[in-house]
């Protein structure tokens, strides 16, 4: 995570026995000069002193903490949205590059110290290498999750949320282990957590802007990769999913490679990028079945 002038974090200080006494603010940064700096100094109104535990959020888009916050079970609501825009980023040589949308780099810290802290990655990263003719340029992409829904609201206690925890269900997860995931899920996730998705603005579909400055994303022909990334909760994509691409001109492809996976350790991990290349370079003769116009792909 490399931090920008305006980056801001909601700093939560939790009491764990009254939630009506805890206190949730919202700090900028504010480090001089800080544009793609790896360490950053955030302000914010005051919190107050340490009740017991702080618990500091990124992005502050997802929180509904305004409406929500602060109320008696400590409980805070984050709504993960249908779109996500490709970003971009500079390195120290000038050169510009695409990377994932920084408001979907969900992490978080707890503990007792506002005045060092680092954050934890509690979301992964689908990165998606794509050949294709230098002709196409692509304006948007789908992510279609077969089973899971990636998208929506959920509401959980402050106090419990834990990337320990979060890791080592995800560990019983993607090693197959049924009985201790239900257990651990059980205890965890449902009893100290206190998850709760029972909103009705869930799905399984997160589109991609792939336009950067108005322009839309070109492909680099048949021996060089474009990349595009999603942001993704962890546990999805293990049981088949779909990329469908939307080229300028009404011309898109449905890549349906993964389609019928079903394999638990091939979900998506926090903190981890997970690379995926199509068999084939993307074109209408490669693709046979499933180009099309847009329409045409996206009803397939």
């Amino acid at each position: 995570m490399f931090w920008d002038d305006g980056d801001q974090i909601n700093v939560y200080n939790v009491d764990f026995n009254n939630g009506l006494n805890s206190v949730c603010k919202v700090f900028t940064n504010a480090t001089n000069g800080g544009w793609g700096v790896e360490h950053a100094k955030f302000t914010g109104p005051s919190v107050g002193r340490l009740k017991d535990s702080y618990f500091i959020f990124y992005p502050t888009t997802i929180t509904k903490y305004e409406a929500e916050f602060p109320n008696a079970n400590n409980r805070e609501k984050f709504t993960i949205p249908t779109e996500q825009n490709l970003g971009t980023y500079i390195d120290q040589y000038g050169e510009e590059y695409n990377t994932i949308d920084r408001n979907a780099l969900v992490q978080a810290y707890k503990g007792t110290s506002l005045r060092n802290f680092q954050l934890e990655n509690i979301f992964g990263v689908a990165r998606f290498y794509l050949k294709g003719s230098t002709s196409l340029k692509i304006d948007h992409a789908e992510l279609i999750d077969n089973e899971h829904n990636i998208t929506g609201t959920v509401s959980l206690k402050i106090p419990a949320v834990s990337t320990d925890s979060l890791n080592k269900l995800m560990g019983y997860y993607a090693s197959g282990d049924a009985t201790n995931f239900a257990a651990y899920w059980a205890s965890y996730v449902i009893n100290d957590l206190g998850y709760y998705a029972g909103y009705d603005d869930y799905g399984k579909t997160i589109t991609l802007n792939c336009r950067v400055k108005g322009e839309a994303l070109p492909m680099l022909g048949p021996l060089y990769y474009t990349s595009i990334f999603f942001g993704v909760r962890p546990g999805a994509l293990n049981q088949g999913f779909k990329l469908k691409v939307y080229f300028e001109g009404d011309q898109a492809v449905y890549i349906n490679d993964w389609y019928e996976v079903n394999d638990p350790n091939a979900c998506i991990k926090p903190a981890v990028i997970k690379a995926y290349y199509p068999h084939a370079i993307v074109n209408d003769s490669n693709y046979e079945g499933t180009w099309g116009t847009w329409d045409e792909v996206a009803a397939m």
